[in-house]
């Protein structure tokens, strides 16, 4: 019974459907979903760069972020649409095309997306693995935050 109740106050805190203390922590602001390599190509995007995924829950083959070389090349289906991302910023040893730290908007401006990610070395098939790292998206003064692991490359 107690921990129900610290369910429940929990969520009442934070406003919204999301577990505290949860290693990917979803709530407040735009639903994250999964997007596949071949959505990114269709809709004008791909090659080389960095691609995200959950560290749990994405399916083979899908993830939750792409960045491509060019600066307009970010990808995110957020509320179930896809959403073209500008880099504005970035900063940290670059990588592909990619650094550290980097922050994007949408062409309107009303979302920005934070990525903070720790890559690791070069392996012998050419890629740099994202052992461990975070999106923020903010929109419209909510925040949805998502733990994410990947790799950048060609």
């Amino acid at each position: 019974m107690t921990s129900r109740i610290g369910t429940v106050l929990c969520l009442a805190m934070a406003g919204w459907l999301v577990s505290c203390g949860s290693p990917a922590v979803e709530g407040g602001g735009p639903a994250v979903n999964d997007i596949t390599t071949e959505e990114v190509r269709a809709s004008g995007a791909g090659g080389c760069g960095m691609t995200l995924r959950r560290v749990e829950g994405s399916g083979s083959g899908q993830f939750v972020f792409f960045h491509g070389i060019a600066p307009d090349s970010g990808r995110m289906r957020l509320d179930g649409l896809m959403l073209r991302l500008r880099k504005e910023q970035g900063s940290g040893d670059p990588f592909f095309g990619q650094e550290p730290t980097q922050r994007f908007r949408t062409p309107e401006g009303r979302i920005e997306v934070e990525v903070e990610v720790s890559p690791g070395e070069k392996n012998n098939r050419g890629m740099i693995p994202i052992k461990s790292g975070t999106i923020r998206v903010r929109k419209d003064g909510r925040e949805t935050v998502v733990s994410v692991t990947g790799d950048a490359g060609c």
